[in-house]
């Protein structure tokens, strides 16, 4: 998702013709709603799990009636890009309504230990967030942008091994 926002311009340049070369801000917030999508799909399978789908259907048509409101609202002021970022909100606002049905279906079933870390959940939703406003500035310094594409590329290529391990032990999970 990060490496997706970090070339959200070449991509743009790439696909689309030079009329919407300003849809690269678009790109941020949709790539970080792709994050927040994973998050409450693990929580949802927990929801299934436990058979209780009507509380999953509650927050998912609310959250759908909200992206639908605000983007009444908000694109006819700010434009298309508003569509993005009512994507985000409502994306992290089904992530969170669903780990709030996770926790209290955790706590129903009297189940001792965690299903996901929370406290990790949040720290990586804080940066992953930070990121996304970080990337959104970056755009007006493409110098400053590739030189951290090409410092990203360089520390992953002398990284190569732990990240493979780590990419290991996440799939053996």
């Amino acid at each position: 998702v990060c490496g997706v926002m970090l070339i959200g311009p070449e991509v743009i340049r790439i696909l689309a013709s030079k009329e919407y070369a300003e849809a690269i801000y678009c790109i941020p917030p949709v790539a970080a709603s792709i994050f927040f999508t994973y998050l409450y799909t693990l929580f949802i399978n927990v929801e299934f799990y436990f058979e209780k789908t009507t509380y999953s259907m509650i927050v998912s048509v609310l959250g759908a009636i909200l992206n639908v409101f605000l983007n009444y609202i908000l694109i006819p002021k700010f434009g298309y890009i508003a569509a993005g970022y009512t994507t985000l909100v409502c994306y992290i606002l089904f992530a969170v309504g669903h780990g709030c049905l996770c926790v209290s279906l955790k706590k129903m079933a009297n189940i001792a230990q965690p299903l996901f870390s929370i406290h990790k959940i949040i720290v990586l939703s804080i940066v992953l967030l930070t990121y996304t406003v970080v990337i959104n500035i970056l755009y007006s310094y493409p110098t400053i942008r590739i030189l951290t594409i090409i410092i990203a590329i360089v520390g992953a290529i002398f990284n190569y091994k732990k990240i493979m391990e780590i990419t290991m032990k996440i799939i053996k999970k």
